[in-house]
């Protein structure tokens, strides 16, 4: 169901050794695993007919089965403009937002009210099946749906700890050392600041410590992580935290987001 004209449905990958398994029957569009961690790609649907300036309610569906950590796996972007199918690159692309999950047992929907940029005349909404070595999804051709009304949201306060130079007056040696630095400033920013979300950097567990990330690679959730799920749930914040992941016999520049209660959101 859509008010713009459907141009095309093409499955996309950015490499072909990355892609998913599609297949298509009528508008159910299904995504799987191929059976490797760099397992990238899926379906893009494109329309044109856009008037710029008018708000769009971009609405998805999905409903998945055996798939690692979900919130990772599925996504759904929505971009101004045409796309590459072949190398997943932008393309012509005025501007993209992500469509926003709500999760219910293993559903998702996806959706978002748009406004289309000035000069807008397509719309390419992706849908994107990534990084597990199992598990499969079938996907709904998205509703799209022009609308007077649009987004509303509360404003959300986030705060950024990277510490200072002066902190790192020597060589840190272990984990251990970067969570002396970094713990001190959450906890401060929680006390004074009453944020939404705190923000570290990137590989903040692992920064400045010699070694490779084979040999400096922890588990998530983990010990050398639970500091920060702890602050998380002591201050009833969201944490996003920098480190080098271990999963299994892969190693992966990871960003974990702790929540409220302590556990791990995405």
């Amino acid at each position: 169901m859509s008010d713009l004209q459907l141009e095309s449905i093409e499955p996309w990958a950015p490499h072909p050794t990355a892609a998913p398994l599609t297949e298509r029957s009528g508008d159910t569009l299904a995504i799987a695993a191929n059976g490797t961690r760099t397992c990238i790609g899926g379906w893009q649907i494109a329309y044109s007919g856009v008037e710029a300036g008018k708000i769009y309610e971009i609405v998805a569906q999905s409903q998945f089965q055996d798939v690692d950590t979900a919130r990772d796996v599925l996504r759904c972007e929505a971009y101004w403009g045409h796309l590459d199918r072949d190398s997943g690159r932008r393309g012509e692309v005025l501007s993209w937002d992500y469509l926003l999950p709500e999760w219910n047992g293993d559903t998702v929907q996806f959706s978002r009210r748009l406004t289309a940029p000035e000069d807008a005349e397509h719309l390419t909404v992706r849908y994107t099946f990534r990084w597990s070595v199992v598990g499969s999804s079938e996907w709904q051709l998205p509703r799209v749906i022009a609308t007077d009304v649009g987004e509303s949201y509360k404003p959300v306060k986030i705060c950024v700890a990277t510490g200072r130079r002066e902190d790192r007056d020597r060589r840190f040696e272990s984990i251990q050392d970067n969570v002396d630095l970094y713990l001190p400033l959450c906890q401060e920013i929680c006390e004074k600041e009453k944020p939404d979300l705190i923000v570290l950097p990137e590989i903040a567990l692992q920064y400045g410590i010699k070694g490779s990330p084979l040999e400096l690679a922890v588990p998530v959730p983990g010990p050398e992580a639970e500091p920060f799920s702890d602050v998380a749930r002591d201050y009833g914040v969201y944490v996003l935290l920098g480190v080098i992941e271990r999963d299994g016999d892969a190693v992966h520049n990871t960003a974990v987001l702790f929540a409220p209660d302590g556990g791990v959101d995405g």
